[in-house]
């Protein structure tokens, strides 16, 4: 059966669960390792075209990747952050989209450090609950009111835990559920750290 379209977003992390602030509860338990699969395979498909190696096996000690998918699918981003021998590295990765086969047809990427330093960026969004954040369908919102905006597919991978879930406009919904304005606060802390906004403003995909 062909998996429906859907937009999504994804990144990487640091230090330890410990300091988790976000309220946490077996069903947000990080070892359950719940996938959204109809992201998941959105995911493959992006994956072997931007020449990623998957989360699921990469030799990251920690990892977090975040997938933009506005409705409009003409421009997508990808931001993404793993810790390899006790060095955290981010890329940005900057495509276009072919809806006719779900495939990368053009992309760039470029290494990206953020303003204030990995330990305070990546303690800010652990606190507002990367790892552990459930998918949006289990907060009963009725996203479909909403026939625009943006989407966005997290991955965050521990040694061989592994989740993938997803949110649709969380800064509409941020009203309505503590979890949607989490996950709105992190979207805008990585777009101060990373000036995303200006970069996917400024990226024009040539043919």
């Amino acid at each position: 059966m062909k998996t429906q379209l859907i937009p999504y977003t994804l990144i990487f992390l640091i230090l330890s669960f410990s300091n988790v602030s976000y309220p946490q509860n077996d069903s947000l338990n990080f070892l359950n390792y719940e996938i959204r699969t109809d992201g998941y395979d959105i995911v493959k498909i992006a994956e072997k075209d931007l020449k990623l190696t998957s989360l699921q096996n990469t030799n990251s000690e920690l990892g977090i990747r975040i997938w933009y998918f506005p409705m409009r699918l003409s421009k997508l981003m990808l931001t993404s952050f793993e810790l390899i021998n006790n060095e955290w590295k981010g890329k940005l990765f900057l495509y276009s989209f072919n809806g006719i086969d779900s495939s990368v047809s053009k992309f760039i990427s470029t290494d990206i450090v953020p303003k204030s330093g990995w330990p305070r960026l990546l303690d800010k969004i652990q606190r507002y609950g990367i790892f552990v954040l459930p998918d949006h369908t289990k907060l009963g919102l009725d996203v479909n009111q909403v026939n625009d905006g943006i989407s966005f597919l997290v991955e965050v991978v521990d040694g061989e835990k592994y989740r993938l879930y997803s949110y649709f406009n969380p800064e509409y919904f941020a009203s309505e559920s503590f979890e949607n304005g989490c996950m709105s606060k992190i979207i805008s802390l990585l777009n101060e750290e990373f000036n995303l906004e200006k970069a996917y403003r400024d990226y024009k995909p040539k043919y």
